[in-house]
């Protein structure tokens, strides 16, 4: 059953990391910037990836710490409970002692926080969408050969 949803991920992330840097080859005016051109993407997608992972587990953080302070004192006993450790604590969320209602609160808590994180990432992935209807469309054919070309 899990193998199944690895296998929808494998398709979406193999179409993405495979799909972009063809259209990144049609940008450069020359034949030998288009390495150039896809390096950059791969830097921007890196970038990128950093700056996500930073608003996302900023906006964890912040409302995690939110969600906990709002629960009260019945959490007291449980020191590994703060926001820099949140996700490390899950697995112990099996073992733990807490009462019911409070292990529900604490799951709350997590449910609650995952989805500000789902909303503002959405939110950057519509503007993303949106600013894509800006792109220019661009032609990859080329007549230039380029420094590696083969002449026979």
């Amino acid at each position: 059953m899990t193998a199944s949803f690895q296998v929808i991920a494998g398709i979406g992330i193999g179409s993405l990391f495979t799909v972009l840097p063809i259209p990144m080859q049609a940008s450069p005016e020359k034949t030998e910037d288009q390495g150039l051109a896809v390096g950059m993407l791969v830097a921007f997608r890196l970038f990128g990836a950093l700056i996500g992972l930073a608003i996302a587990s900023t906006a964890f953080n912040s409302r995690f710490g939110q969600a906990i302070a709002s629960i009260g004192n019945t959490i007291s006993d449980i020191p590994h409970l703060n926001p820099k450790d949140a996700l490390s604590f899950i697995p112990g969320l099996k073992g733990t002692t807490m009462p019911h209602e409070t292990l529900l609160a604490v799951q709350g808590a997590y449910t609650e926080s995952f989805r500000v994180v789902f909303y503002v990432l959405a939110a950057f992935g519509a503007v993303g969408a949106m600013t894509s209807l800006l792109t220019k469309e661009l032609t990859i054919e080329s007549e230039e050969q380029g420094k590696q070309a083969f002449n026979a």
